[in-house]
């Protein structure tokens, strides 16, 4: 099971610049207990209804509809099969955005 956390906060406030980050954190748990992510894939989609196989942000791990998010977003650095995202108020283009991550672990695929 992959349990979502946000150490920073949920939502950005109208008195968050456009800079200001918020985290969020994948944690893996097998009967209760938390494993490193120490060398676990991760991989990180933005919902988006037009990602098909063919589409160039597309990731056999999330499936169809999910944009694969890539290195950098607005020049905010991170590893892309890291357990964690961060996000910048100005990568927020809308009032909603749904994320997904997905993981390979012992060689099983588990998304949220």
């Amino acid at each position: 099971m992959i349990t979502l956390i946000t150490p920073d906060g949920s939502f950005f406030s109208t008195s968050d610049t456009a800079l200001t980050t918020k985290r969020i954190m994948a944690q893996i748990k097998v009967k209760g207990q938390v494993v490193s992510s120490e060398g676990i894939p991760f991989y990180w989609g933005l919902e988006d209804m037009s990602v098909t196989s063919y589409h160039s942000k597309f990731n056999q791990y999330l499936g169809y509809g999910w944009q694969h998010i890539t290195n950098i977003i607005s020049e905010t650095k991170w590893n892309s099969e890291s357990n964690y995202l961060i996000l910048r108020k100005d990568d927020i283009h809308c009032s909603a955005n749904t994320y997904k991550v997905a993981a390979v672990y012992d060689g099983n695929l588990i998304t949220r």
